[in-house]
């Protein structure tokens, strides 16, 4: 969650320029995983900007929840 919250606080200010407002839900507790964490926050980033960019004003929310594991 520290990732996703970084990435929201330093997108602030373009949402204020949009006229958006970012949130986070967090499906509860805390999220562990093994992963390339600069990689994720790009990701993380580009999805949050794309958001602002392209919503026109309209609220954007950030959701983080643990999956049981993968499909199939």
């Amino acid at each position: 969650m520290a990732i996703v919250q970084r990435v929201v606080a330093g997108a602030h200010p373009l949402a204020v320029r949009r006229g958006s407002r970012v949130t986070v839900e967090n499906g509860g507790g805390a999220i562990d995983a093994e992963i390339d964490p600069r990689r994720v926050e790009r990701i993380v980033r580009n999805l949050v900007v794309n958001g602002i960019e392209h919503g026109e004003g309209q609220p954007v929310t950030v959701e983080a929840h643990v999956s049981s594991g993968l499909p199939g």
